[in-house]
């Protein structure tokens, strides 16, 4: 099974994994297909945060706003969330200026209570969440729902959950205002780790998805379709995680050990292309992996689930970047990519 990816009209062949992800990932591609979605493409750096801190007072360029308006888009999506529940209130309030481990607590209620309907915290013991690392690929939300405690009820369930995804999208837009020494420090060991994620083009600016499908799987069918040559793949699924992969985790201070720390929720047909393999070497080369290690975290649950492999290219993935000056916006707001990397067709050949 091979996926033709066309980047305009430059051809890149991929050849799929016949793997438990394989096929799932296959059949995902079908159904998103089928409704009529494609993909967008967009780069994502693994060593994220590496730029540089920019202050309360200044306009990002990346997304035109100020750490002071995404402050009230973020307070502004914490009131919705509490007009629509009885019980606890969501535990925390954003404040311009505040560091990685503010964000992390905002986002970790965020990531507790989509996944519960019920509470904003866990009361999992350190033994628990490390069981909990390989139960989640398959049982996540069965689990948190039965093991977690009950602090508040929902009154409108649609209204909660696009108010809280305007809680997750409005933490990821003050992030963009920090930087991380983590990433900067691995930058400087193996150079650039940007990859081309390929998604569908079915999510708006606030992330809301306007149709959803994916696939779970166990930790035993995750790990055999973890191939013994793993450094010759170079196209992974892509990442449709409940919380944050343990790259982003590294780089954003947060705790590793924690349940929503994850390389694997859902799989959903997109895919991450590795073309710049100094990425690859993020994982092994820098500090993340003395992380890894005092975190006890076995490969396959860390590292990027492959997918399948580049056999041929009419490409140069050494031109890919972002087209700042496009007047042309994403469906969720971003950027496109250069040419040829703006527009994307593909077909998945069996």
């Amino acid at each position: 099974m091979v996926l033709e990816v066309y980047f305009n009209n430059q051809k890149t062949t991929i050849e799929i994994l016949d793997t438990p992800i394989g096929r799932l990932w296959a059949r995902a591609y079908k159904e998103y297909t089928e409704k009529g979605y494609s993909y967008k493409a967009e780069t994502v750096p693994i060593s994220v945060h590496s730029n540089k801190y920019i202050g309360p007072g200044e306009v990002n360029p990346l997304n035109g706003l100020t750490q002071k308006e995404c402050i009230e888009l973020l307070n502004k999506a914490i009131d919705d969330v509490n007009s629509y529940i009885t019980g606890t209130k969501f535990p925390y309030t954003a404040y311009e200026d505040m560091p990685w481990s503010q964000g992390n607590r905002i986002h970790r209620a965020f990531t507790t209570a989509s996944s519960t309907r019920s509470t904003w915290f866990h009361n999992f013991t350190l033994t628990q969440l490390k069981e909990f690392k390989k139960i989640s690929y398959s049982d996540k939300a069965y689990y948190m729902r039965n093991n977690c405690p009950t602090m508040f009820e929902i009154l409108d369930e649609e209204k909660f959950v696009e108010a809280a995804e305007r809680i997750n999208h409005g933490v990821h837009l003050y992030e963009t205002f920090l930087h991380s020494k983590r990433a900067k420090k691995a930058e400087e060991t193996v150079g650039r780790t940007d990859y081309i994620e390929l998604d569908w083009t079915n999510q708006d600016r606030n992330f809301a998805r306007a149709f959803f499908y994916g696939n779970r799987i166990s930790y035993e069918e995750l790990k055999i379709s973890f191939p013994d040559n793993y450094s010759d793949y170079d196209v992974f699924v892509g990442k449709m995680v409940e919380g944050k992969d343990y790259e982003f985790a590294y780089c954003e201070y947060d705790d590793g050990l924690e349940y929503d720390i994850t390389n694997l929720d859902w799989i959903c047909g997109d895919l991450r292309i590795h073309y710049n393999k100094s990425g690859n070497r993020f994982y092994t080369d820098t500090q993340y992996r003395d992380w890894i290690d005092d975190l006890e975290i076995e490969d396959e649950m860390h590292l990027p689930v492959p997918l399948g492999r580049i056999v041929s290219t009419e490409s140069d993935f050494s031109t890919v970047a972002v087209d700042y000056n496009s007047e042309v916006r994403l469906v969720n707001g971003n950027c496109p990519l250069v040419y040829p990397f703006n527009k994307i067709t593909t077909k998945l050949v069996e």
